[in-house]
């Protein structure tokens, strides 16, 4: 009897499905990069606009505020895909944070983020994925990352980190990730993808208008 009923626990505990405590994660947070002051580790303006100079901290200035987020993918093999957030098993985290400094200067926190542990489904502990990181102007507070990215607004605009390799934890892992050592990347300079449409839709105009121009020249 006692090992039918051990049989039926085991049974009962396989077919369970598996807990977000077994899944891996990482910490959100670069707070360990905070100094006071700017360093090549923090998040900045790439280009002079109302929300401050070109090289300014995130988060500094008058201007609130801007919000980061991150995409990740198990395929290591996409560290140096310049489509790593359209491929095929990319993902948009499920935790975002406000930098620190939504107002004020370096000395208040700006550039810095801190937003707990995001766990990863369907990743377990000591697995290695990509992460690349995303911030994006968000005054209001309700904007996501696509809605700044698809409004074109290239005075605030977006920006996105290299592609970083993760180590994720689990549990209580004495051993775990964050992004204190990262290297800063500028938010608000147009994607190279954009720059690309923006080009091909200028060469276009100005082939349709020499086209016209020759027609008209034709019929003359």
């Amino acid at each position: 009897m006692k090992k039918m009923f051990l049989g039926a626990i085991l049974v009962v505990l396989a077919s369970a499905p598996v807990s977000s405590f077994g899944q891996g994660y990482f910490l959100f947070d670069n707070s360990a990069a905070y100094t006071g002051t700017a360093n090549p580790q923090l998040p900045y303006l790439g280009i002079t606009s109302p929300a401050g100079a070109a090289g300014t901290i995130i988060g500094s200035g008058a201007f609130p505020n801007y919000s980061i987020g991150f995409f990740w993918n198990a395929n290591l093999s996409l560290g140096s895909d310049p489509n790593f957030q359209n491929a095929p098993g990319t993902f948009f985290g499920s935790v975002t944070a406000s930098f620190i400094a939504s107002t004020g200067d370096t000395l208040s926190g700006a550039g810095i983020f801190t937003a707990g542990n995001a766990t990863l489904p369907g990743t377990v502990g000591g697995q290695h994925v990509l992460v690349q990181l995303v911030a994006w102007y968000n005054p209001s507070g309700t904007a996501t990352y696509y809605d700044a990215f698809n409004s074109f607004n290239l005075a605030y605009g977006t920006g996105s980190s290299s592609i970083m390799d993760i180590r994720l934890a689990q549990g209580a892992d004495p051993i775990f990730a964050d992004f204190s050592g990262m290297q800063g990347f500028p938010v608000g300079a147009p994607e190279p993808s954009t720059l690309s449409l923006v080009g091909l839709s200028a060469a276009l105009i100005l082939v349709r208008h020499r086209c016209k121009r020759r027609t008209a020249d034709w019929e003359a």
